[in-house]
């Protein structure tokens, strides 16, 4: 039995908005994968957005069609090539969706359930933590950045900020804190201590001067910026 002809665009409809977030998805990854450095921040915001639009529209053509989409039941013809494309046959004749789709579906239905209900005033948790109403959630950051501010305020006037050794390292004892580094750090030179001398300096400035010959000795550059954050990653990962 034919299909109507309203039935055949909407699944063609379908078909481009599929096509359409495919291409952006692939667009997007191309860019990710081959340009050294990483696209500016504003082409990802715009791919970001198309890919967010692609989205929209599909959904949009999905809840129109629902009763169609959910309907329908795909049957080979005789002339389908199910022995070289046995893959893709079973894919289209899959009544459900995959495990790992399956529970991220559930997932999103269980949260937009809990969210809507949050919004209608009833009381719901989230696992284990429950969810705080805006007015809550205002009174909470109202009271954490007043609170935050004092201590912060408070550090800084201690000398805490400019220490070396944090609160509870001096509290158990800095002669038990291994930093890596080789030289000592100047215990005097924070945490109310006096300054440092003019011989303490030189010293710190030799030892600086040693490094940067060790440097150039085996090949390397000092005076030349760090490696970008993302070439670095680039090979870690070996892309």
């Amino acid at each position: 039995m034919a299909l109507p002809q309203d039935h055949i665009r909407a699944i063609d409809q379908l078909r481009s908005r599929l096509a359409q977030l495919s291409s952006s998805i692939a667009h997007l990854k191309g860019q990710l994968e081959s340009n050294d450095p990483l696209p500016s921040w504003p082409t990802l915001q715009a791919a970001s957005t198309a890919l967010g639009s692609h989205m929209g529209e599909l959904a949009q053509t999905l809840n129109a069609q629902r009763q169609l989409f959910t309907s329908l039941h795909p049957y080979p013809l005789p002339s389908f090539p199910g022995n070289t494309q046995e893959g893709l046959l079973q894919q289209l004749l899959r009544k459900k969706p995959e495990p790992r789709a399956e529970e991220w579906i559930e997932e999103t239905l269980k949260i937009d359930a809990e969210d809507e209900k949050a919004e209608n005033g009833v009381g719901v948790t989230r696992g284990t933590a429950a969810i705080p109403s805006d007015d809550e959630t205002r009174d909470l950051w109202e009271w954490a950045g007043a609170t935050t501010a004092g201590k912060i305020v408070e550090m800084e006037e201690s000398g805490l900020l400019d220490d070396y050794y944090s609160v509870k390292e001096r509290r158990e004892g800095i002669q038990n804190v291994v930093t890596g580094l080789k030289r000592q750090l100047d215990d005097s030179s924070s945490a109310g201590g006096t300054p440092k001398s003019e011989e303490d300096v030189k010293m710190e400035d030799e030892d600086e001067s040693k490094e940067d010959q060790k440097l150039t000795e085996i090949g390397l550059d000092p005076s030349k910026p760090p490696m970008p954050l993302e070439q670095l990653l680039r090979l870690e990962s070996g892309a």
